[in-house]
């Protein structure tokens, strides 16, 4: 009788020890995916971020070079102006 209460306990121990197991493995697999979870959420964050600061340096940027570009259309404009003031006062001439 003895041994049957023996065998049941040792049996009983080894489903609860392999029910241990299976439960930290599946624990340590869940926070693994969550840890990869936040590092992807954390990571779009950060490229959220930088995305805001390439776009806004961008625009910046176009907006300095059309400004530099209208200075030198008026310029242009005046050169123009003036070679046809000169070409005007050659052909009279």
């Amino acid at each position: 009788m003895n041994e049957g209460w023996f065998t049941f306990c040792l049996v009983a121990a080894i489903i609860l020890c392999s029910g241990c197991v299976l439960v930290a493995a599946i624990m340590r697999t869940v926070a693994v995916q969550r840890q990869r979870e936040a590092l992807i959420t954390d990571n779009l964050r950060a490229l959220e971020e930088s995305t805001v600061f390439l776009i806004e340096q961008l625009r910046s940027e176009t907006e300095r070079m059309i400004a530099e570009v209208e200075q030198r259309r008026k310029v242009l404009a005046e050169l123009i102006a003036e070679f046809d003031k000169q070409l005007s006062v050659i052909a009279r001439k």
